[in-house]
């Protein structure tokens, strides 16, 4: 439970930030201190060694955030593809499991 709230309270941070000053550099906080954090916390246990990185999810994640990245950059606002891509892959992610 303390590891959701982390990674929340992380993404929540980067993702506000972001909105406040409309300042797209601030999306580095979530992408860099989530992942050092989950690091940081899993330092005992060896998950590299039992990662999948060519999974068929991992890629079908990495298409599905390519393609509607270019869609909404051709049709509106590219952030609000990423905003939603934020929100709705986590979730899905989270359903999944």
């Amino acid at each position: 439970m303390d590891r959701d709230l982390l990674v929340g309270g992380i993404f929540l941070i980067g993702v506000s930030l972001t909105l406040a000053f409309k300042d797209f550099t601030f999306l580095a906080i979530p992408s860099i201190g989530i992942p050092v954090s989950l690091a940081y916390l899993e330092r005992y246990k060896n998950i590299l060694a039992k990662s999948h990185l060519f999974e068929k999810d991992t890629l079908v994640m990495i298409g599905i955030i390519s393609v509607v990245t270019v869609t909404f950059n051709f049709i509106v606002d590219p952030r609000i593809g990423l905003l939603l891509l934020g929100t709705g892959i986590p979730m899905i992610a989270g359903l999944k499991e």
